[in-house]
């Protein structure tokens, strides 16, 4: 589980995980999880989450005017970071 703020414009380069499952919950401002493979874009608000697979590729980033925290949970499985 981490806990991250990332400031306006502020991005989680692509990538993808070989395992592990990435679930995101906004705890605050406005966050887009993009999937460059296919142009699929979900953007959460407070309270919302999106759910990534193992070895699908996507990015996370800022879109709002403010700063933006994120809850990710990770897992089960043994960690990666497979950058693309």
């Amino acid at each position: 589980v981490t806990l991250m703020t990332l400031t306006p414009g502020q991005a989680i380069p692509p990538h993808r995980h070989s395992q592990v499952m990435d679930t995101t919950f906004c705890l605050e401002g406005r966050a887009v999880v993009r999937f460059p493979d296919t142009g699929e874009t979900v953007t959460l608000s407070l309270g919302q989450h999106a759910s990534v697979p193992p070895g699908r590729l996507h990015e996370v980033a800022n879109v709002g005017d403010g700063v933006c925290r994120l809850l990710l949970v990770q897992g089960p499985g043994q960690y990666d970071f497979l950058p693309a």
